[in-house]
């Protein structure tokens, strides 16, 4: 019996500690949310990564959100939020005439990026894919 109770007093002490560890680790993201555009449209289909400057002495995890009809927001279905601080932003654009073979459609310009600085807040920032950009050649990895 005194064996019982002592692995009783055990648990006791010991489920904090595992609790502690049952909680939200990493830094703190932030949700942003905004339109893509690329040549002044809304771009149909496509992801918008976030990714920390390292550069600018940024790090943390990749940030994502899916662009639909020129909007996206990084706590949709398949987003991911962002650090802030200095980021580098790649914009993914498809025609959204999706297929088993390539889900988002076929590309309508080569992978963009650019430099921000996002806020370490919830956020609104649009981004604008110049219409120059679409003479840029570009080849897409294979599935």
């Amino acid at each position: 019996m005194k064996t019982a109770s002592s692995f009783s007093w055990l648990i006791a002490l010991a489920l904090p500690l595992l609790l502690t560890g049952c909680g939200q680790s990493g830094p703190k993201t932030y949700q942003v949310s905004g339109l893509a555009t690329f040549a002044g449209n809304p771009i149909p289909d496509g992801w918008v990564i976030f990714t920390p400057n390292s550069a600018e002495q940024n790090s943390g995890p990749q940030g994502r959100a899916r662009i639909q009809s020129g909007k996206f927001d990084t706590r949709v279905e398949g987003g991911k939020g962002v650090t802030g601080g200095p980021t580098i932003v790649r914009i993914e654009a498809y025609d959204g005439n999706g297929n088993d073979a390539a889900l988002n459609g076929a590309p309508i310009m080569a992978p963009y990026e650019m430099s921000v600085d996002l806020p370490k807040q919830k956020t609104a920032q649009d981004f604008e894919v110049p219409a120059t950009w679409a003479r840029q050649r570009f080849t897409m990895p294979p599935p």
